[in-house]
């Protein structure tokens, strides 16, 4: 069979046997790898038609090229690329040095969240900076948990592609901070800030705790979550943990000491002196006064 791209043709002959491996299929279920494998192709090997699910192949060695977005890229050692449901793809192997590749198929809601996050359209070429060697292991445990199919061998497999896809996101340089400043950003710090103390006020967070997450200088960020707030990160902290230990003193049988533990207090009386300064109150004189 004569196939070209990119301005080559070659006679494609029979290709190396390669190894595919399956998953249990899960319908609707919000992330499924489908199968996973790897193949050292023959000179001008070649794929085209489209599936129903993502395909996702990261280059080991040799290079290639694909058809993706009106183009024709080559790909090498490190690179990647992503073909979307429905979408049609078309890549082949070069005659010189035909690529060796790993992929993975799956689906699912997360994965389209994740792969969205990345800024990764339905067709999408993904340069590396050179094989990944933390990557190219991913794929080896991904592989081989599929082929020994050992017990929890699904729920690992869905572990392994959330780090596989965290590549994505580093090779895409996908900022978790991004220092390009706006309205519409700068509101983001304060809000993933809200996020990281109602997610973990149980625990001894302090302003340096969440200053630390949300990776801005201390200063700059202050000044941000007052003006959006119009309080201090540690009055919020505190009375979003003084919030919540009231709703524990109204609707629960919980001791006052473990209220304390469990709003982020290790001493029984820093929380007690604290309640009292918030509201008025010991915490035993408000459960009183609310029924609790």
């Amino acid at each position: 069979m004569l196939s070209c791209i990119a301005d080559r043709c070659t006679l494609v002959g029979v290709l190396k046997p390669k190894r595919e491996y399956y998953n249990r299929v899960r319908p609707n279920h919000p992330i499924n790898v489908l199968y996973a494998g790897s193949e050292k192709c023959e000179p001008g090997h070649r794929s085209e038609g489209a599936r129903t699910h993502y395909l996702f192949h990261y280059v080991l060695d040799g290079t290639g090229f694909v058809h993706a977005n009106g183009r024709i890229e080559e790909l090498g050692p490190g690179d990647g690329f992503i073909f979307g449901p429905g979408r049609h793809h078309l890549y082949q192997a070069s005659t010189e040095r035909p690529w060796h590749y790993v992929w993975v198929g799956f689906t699912g809601m997360i994965a389209d969240t994740i792969l969205r996050e990345a800024n990764v359209g339905q067709v999408a070429i993904i340069r590396g900076p050179g094989v990944s060697v933390e990557l190219r292991d991913h794929f080896t445990d991904l592989i081989g948990n599929l082929k020994t199919r050992s017990a929890g061998f699904t729920l690992r497999s869905d572990g392994y592609l959330l780090l596989i896809l965290s590549f994505v996101h580093e090779f895409v340089n996908v900022p978790d901070r991004d220092t390009r400043r706006s309205r519409e950003t700068t509101d983001s710090y304060v809000n993933e800030a809200f996020n990281f103390i109602h997610a973990n006020f149980q625990r001894e967070i302090d302003v340096g705790s969440i200053v630390e997450y949300v990776g801005l200088e201390r200063s700059y960020f202050s000044a941000l979550f007052h003006r959006k707030t119009g309080q201090s990160v540690q009055q919020y902290l505190i009375g979003y943990r003084m919030r919540k230990a009231q709703e524990y003193l109204r609707g629960s049988g919980y001791a006052v000491d473990e209220i304390a533990a469990s709003v982020g207090y290790t001493s029984y009386f820093s929380f007690a002196r604290r309640f009292k300064l918030h509201t008025g109150l010991t915490p035993t004189e408000y459960r009183e006064r609310a029924g609790g």
